[in-house]
């Protein structure tokens, strides 16, 4: 058999082979070119996205000061350079898209609200981008993705808004992106600024203050440092270890486990200020104070001594060392010279103002010569008739007439209601009411007492 005999066949076979690989490759190669493309605009979408966001967060961050800027009716502009610079892009972000395009942020007053801002991010430079790049580009992008096709004119993806950029006071070149942020994404003093944030914004401390009232719904705030208030109400009890507070606090019950410090006075209306255990009140700064450790007295912390411009006022006072005044003593109570006095050593005056002194249970002035014979008491007039016909009228050779009866309290010298001698002078001492329970015809009525004492 002759080999050369399938030599045509195979080469046809070739041919078809390389035919069909030549038709794909014809095929192939501009759809793989336009993926390849694709990938690129997908990117350059990506990008613009993160370019806007970058330029959100700067406007709100600066919008007072750019409130300001453009009030003029002059844009304000902000490349990406500068956006990185600022740290609202990362370090290593790229500043241009694939078609070597830069990106420039450009801010101006709302028309028809002048205290409201509206922005642009618009490219410039680089090489123009193709009407379907364009397109593909700007409906890619998060929110109003635009671009340039006509210049002066951004209009967005599927015609979605069409803005003239001189309208703001801006240019744009054809073949370029654009992404448009409204008044509303970029919000006002109401709608944007109230938004609490979680960080600290430089030169924003309004973004973390709140101009309303927080209902947390009875849920709790944990986890907090130090709160500092102008007011405070509570509607029930308040634990905490420290507390700072400008204003007032009003609750119905408060427990600390550590001390409360005031800038300020500390108020009760109506209340006491109660402690408990063995302290009280004491001033930190001079080491005074009062406070109790017992049920009977009210002391001096660190035996301070008390002074007022005032009076000091109570029923009786005792001094375990020496009694001094810078001015005179006054004596208020009046005694009688010869009657009887409490206790021995006791000081009083007369009503001329004679110092008399206790001496025997008698006043006595310093010239006084009597002597004392004792003292007793009796009951009153109204009762001595009852008295009498119990037990019997009594008279002294003075010719002074009492009545022997339950009610004598009887002298210690005589053992009787009666003078030593009938050489002393009686004198009436002093008197006082008690009750009359114990007798039965003088019901209701009040026994008036005298004290008589015998004077020689």
């Amino acid at each position: 058999m002759n080999p050369n005999a399938h030599r045509g066949f195979i080469s046809i076979e070739v041919a078809v082979v390389l035919f069909i690989v030549l038709l794909a490759a014809v095929v192939g190669l501009p759809r793989y070119s336009q993926y390849i493309q694709e990938l690129e605009w997908k990117t350059d979408s990506r990008q613009l996205t993160d370019v806007a966001a970058a330029a959100k967060s700067y406007i709100r961050d600066n919008r007072d000061t750019l409130v300001s800027q453009v009030s003029g009716g002059t844009p304000v502009y902000r490349t990406g350079a500068q956006l990185r610079d600022d740290g609202y892009l990362p370090a290593g972000f790229s500043l241009t898209n694939s078609a070597a395009q830069s990106f420039r942020v450009a801010v101006a007053r709302n028309p028809k609200a002048t205290q409201k801002l509206i922005a642009f991010i618009l490219t410039q430079e680089g090489t123009e981008i193709p009407y379907k790049g364009l397109r593909y580009i700007a409906q890619g992008v998060e929110g109003a993705g635009g671009y340039i096709y006509t210049a002066g004119i951004a209009e967005g993806a599927w015609g979605s808004w069409k803005m003239t950029l001189a309208t703001y006071g801006l240019t744009g070149a054809t073949g370029r992106l654009a992404v448009y942020l409204s008044s509303e994404v970029l919000g006002t003093d109401v709608a944007e600024s109230d938004r609490l944030y979680r960080y600290a914004v430089n030169g924003r401390p309004d973004l973390n203050r709140m101009h309303t009232s927080i209902d947390m719904g009875e849920n709790n705030i944990n986890n907090g440092g130090t709160l500092n208030a102008k007011n405070g109400v509570f509607s029930d009890t308040v634990h905490g270890t420290t507390g700072t507070f400008s204003g007032d606090i009003s609750g119905r019950n408060g427990s600390f486990t550590q001390k409360i410090t005031a800038n300020s006075d500390i108020t009760s209306d109506g209340g006491w200020l109660v402690t408990t255990g063995n302290k009280g009140w004491m001033s930190s700064t001079h080491g005074g104070g009062f406070y109790m450790d017992d049920n009977n007295w009210v002391k001096s912390l660190n035996g301070k001594g008390i002074f007022t411009s005032g009076q000091l006022k109570g029923g009786t006072v005792h001094a375990d060392g020496r009694l001094t005044t810078n001015d005179v003593i006054g004596l208020n109570k009046i005694s009688v010279e010869n009657t009887a006095c409490p206790t021995v050593g006791d000081i009083s005056r007369d009503k001329t103002g004679v110092i008399l002194s206790c001496q025997e249970g008698i006043w006595k002035t310093s010239s006084s010569t009597g002597e004392f014979g004792g003292m007793f008491t009796l009951g009153s007039a109204d009762l001595w008739n009852y008295h009498r016909k119990n037990y019997g009228e009594v008279k002294n050779e003075k010719g002074f007439s009492y009545y022997a009866s339950r009610e004598c309290d009887p002298n210690t010298l005589t053992n009787s209601c009666s003078c030593p001698s009938d050489d002393y002078t009686l004198y009436i001492s002093s008197t006082y009411s008690i009750d009359d329970a114990g007798c039965a015809n003088c019901a209701g009525s009040k026994s008036r007492n005298t004290v008589f004492t015998c004077i020689k």
